[in-house]
Formats: C-alpha cells, structure tokens, sequence
C-alpha cells in the first residue's frame, strides 16, 4: 500500500515567502492499495495528483495547479482562498473569475 501527502502547489509560489512566518501546511493524506485504488482520506480525483513540490527539502506529490485553481475556484471564498486564487493566477496566466476578484 501507499500512502500519499498532498500540499497544495500554491505552498511553492512567491506569495509563500511573503507568508513565511506563517507556521501552518494544509496537508491532506490519502491512501491507494496495490492496484491504485482509493481506500481512505480525501478522494481527489487521480489525473489532479501530477504535481510535485519540494517542502523542507522533501519532495512530495502534490494538487496539480491547474486542478488546485478550479478547486479554490468552485466555490464562495474564504479569504484565504482568494490569497491562492489571486497567487495561482499571477504565476499561471489563469484568469480569475468574477466571484473571486475581491
């Protein structure tokens, strides 16, 4: 079996050094069996786990940012959400979305 820790992507961006001091990761752990099915944790769809990232030195598997941008996106957002939403847009062209432009 496999068990994976997912870190957002936005944990890479630049707005992540102007938050260093900040002390929280938003970790998410799953786990697949042997032939790549879910069995426990959060069930992100597969083709969204190709991300990958470096934290602490560690590389880990993490939400691609594309995937990341329409999960922040699919609903109301919170603060923070808008953070990520307007980081993951600056440092991948994507486009934001009227609801999300606060």
């Amino acid at each position: 079996m496999r068990t994976s820790i997912v870190a957002p992507l936005w944990l890479r961006l630049s707005h992540w050094q102007i938050f260093a001091h900040v002390s929280i990761v938003d970790i998410h752990v799953f786990e697949f069996d042997d032939e790549g099915n879910h069995i426990y944790g959060v069930e992100y769809p597969r083709q969204s786990l190709t991300g990958s990232a470096t934290l602490g030195g560690l590389a880990i598997d993490c939400i691609a940012p594309e995937w990341m941008f329409r999960f922040k996106t699919a609903y109301n957002p919170a603060p923070k959400d808008l953070i990520d939403v307007h980081a993951l847009a600056e440092k991948y062209g994507y486009e934001i979305p009227e609801t999300h432009r606060g």
